[in-house]
């Protein structure tokens, strides 16, 4: 009995050692990695902006009575914007000014009755204890002028801050109120860009060495139909990647003078960044060993495959390129990669179908 079990034993392993050996070879179509010197090209649309945009709103909330100014007008320092209905704000000046005007009085005769007293306490007629309350009168009352001076100056500067005027010369680029609209002080209902320095703003796609093209200048062209150009560098790269496009901000301040496009006007230019020597092959090469890049490297002699970890520099359309990992001119499988696994007999097919 053991003998037949032996025997059963022994004829599995070699119909199993025999399947191995006979194992057929995968037909892998492999290319070469191709020698390429990478660049980073950023192609730019975008708009003209102001350097500054400065939102306005009134000092005393209430409802509108007029917005003075259209999108796109240019104003001056102090011109007026818009304004709310003042009739509250000119009630409380109205009031205020009345208890000044009696806080005065009130002064006058405490001032009065004080030089009386000082006569009088000077002549015997009066003691010190009436100065002394004469004199503390005349310093209540002077408190009470005080409080009813400052009062009016706020109520007068209310009302005057029922009216909103330009702190700055500029062009309106929003007004986001209109007339009978109620507003809370202080909410923005014009937004003035300041005159001066321009920007243009793009959204372009996020790559890992776009930081690099802070400070570079670009050549933009106006998209207006007019053959102008203008010369910018690149101010700002937005450390934030959009969550809804997954773009990167990035802005160019314009070089001043009269063939500068205007604000809201579209723009176009392009970045060029060099990366250096790399490699690359097609997409369908690409695979992932632990969460990173890898490729199948072939080798046509021992007809086996390994997979090798890659660094991905940045992708094409039709191919990525690599910047470690990988020499020029390696075999690479790129059709029949997903068949394979380490130690299964491979056999190379130059080309890509």
């Amino acid at each position: 009995m053991r003998d037949r079990v032996g025997m059963i034993a022994a004829a599995g392993l070699w119909a199993l050692g025999g399947a191995a050996a006979a194992e057929e070879p995968l037909a892998v179509r492999v290319v070469p990695a191709q020698p390429v010197t990478a660049e980073l090209r950023l192609e730019l649309t975008g708009e003209v902006e102001a350097a500054e945009a400065v939102p306005l709103g009134f000092r005393s909330g209430g409802q509108i009575l007029e917005i003075a100014v259209e999108v796109g007008e240019t104003v001056a320092v102090g011109q007026l914007l818009g304004r709310v209905d003042p009739a509250q704000a000119r009630a409380a000046l109205a009031a205020a000014q009345a208890q000044r005007r009696a806080a005065e009085a009130t002064l006058t005769q405490a001032r009065q009755a004080r030089e009386r007293t000082e006569g009088l306490t000077a002549r015997g007629a009066m003691t010190q204890a009436a100065l002394d309350a004469a004199l503390e009168a005349e310093l209540s009352a002077q408190s009470t002028d005080d409080q009813a001076r400052a009062a009016q100056a706020k109520a007068a500067q209310a009302l005057r801050d029922t009216e909103l005027r330009a702190p700055v010369a500029g062009v309106v680029t929003a007004r986001s109120a209109e007339a009978g609209q109620v507003v809370g002080a202080a909410q923005p209902v014009i937004t003035l860009a300041r005159a001066g320095r321009r920007i243009a703003v793009f959204q372009v796609p996020d790559a890992p060495q776009i930081s690099a093209f802070a400070g570079r200048e670009i050549a933009l062209r106006s998209l207006d139909g007019a053959e102008r150009q203008v010369r910018a560098v690149v101010s700002e790269i937005s450390p934030v990647v959009s969550a809804q496009t997954g773009t990167v901000r990035i802005k160019a301040a314009l070089a001043e003078g009269p063939e500068a496009p205007g604000l809201g006007a579209a723009v176009a230019g392009r970045l060029d960044l060099p990366l250096g020597a790399a490699v690359s092959v097609p997409w369908s090469a690409l695979a992932v060993e632990g969460g990173r890049a890898a490729v199948w490297v072939v080798d046509p002699g021992a007809g086996r495959a390994r997979l090798t970890p890659v660094e991905v520099l940045r992708y094409t359309d039709e191919r990525v390129e690599l910047s470690g990992g990988l020499a020029a001119g390696t075999l690479v499988a790129a059709e029949g990669a997903h068949l394979l696994y380490p130690g299964r007999p491979v056999t190379a097919v130059e080309g890509v179908r």
